[in-house]
């Protein structure tokens, strides 16, 4: 007879993790402490506990591997920052909210660092999408900024181009105070005050 699970506790088999995605997951993690270099497929292999033929079938290479990875990694920023600057709630706190979050989500990540010094070491294709996942990032801002300028809530002498850059700017300026000041909750909260009231400041009428 076989035995039964407990009630309410899915399959096993839905338990586990895809291959794809635990390695995707242990690879992140290598990428954004150590650097491009410094991970190999081996690393990656041992940290996921797989072989490393394993990550070879789901990726070709290690170019393939970090492109994969960092651009799903990117998605899910993207994602978050539509999500919040389409809340309907004043703009100040969608902006606010989008860098709370992001200087929580990206600690020990500098986004352009991704594919500064990387030109040489990815493949062609790889080092183009990378760019066009960051890319996507300053889209999803922009167009938040343009839909809060059309309906009157954001009054900026600037593009919505310009002022979306000039924030993400910002952004990654706090995300580094951060990385100096060990990440602590109360840094965060400070240095996120600090870039919304330079930002209303300097770009804000």
């Amino acid at each position: 007879m076989s035995k039964k699970r407990a009630i309410g506790r899915p399959p096993t088999d839905l338990l586990k993790k895809p291959t794809k995605e635990k390695i995707e997951d242990h690879a992140q993690t290598l990428f954004l402490n150590y650097s491009y270099q410094e991970v190999s497929m081996d690393d990656v292999a041992k940290a996921a506990n797989v072989t490393k033929a394993t990550v070879y079938y789901y990726f070709s290479n290690k170019s393939r591997l970090y492109t994969e990875t960092m651009i799903r990694m990117l998605g899910r920023i993207r994602k978050q920052v539509q999500e919040i600057l389409q809340k309907e709630q004043s703009f100040d706190k969608n902006l606010y909210e989008v860098a709370e979050r992001f200087l929580t989500a990206t600690l020990h990540l500098d986004i352009d660092a991704l594919t500064r010094g990387t030109e040489t070491a990815l493949e062609e294709k790889d080092w183009q999408d990378m760019n066009q996942a960051v890319e996507g990032i300053y889209d999803a801002l922009e167009q938040g900024f343009q839909a809060a300028m059309d309906k009157g809530q954001l009054h900026s002498t600037f593009s919505s181009k310009f002022s979306s850059r000039v924030f993400f700017s910002l952004l990654n300026v706090g995300n580094g105070l951060n990385n100096i000041e060990q990440k602590k909750e109360d840094d965060i909260e400070k240095n996120t005050k600090d870039i919304i009231r330079f930002f209303q400041k300097g770009v804000l009428q």
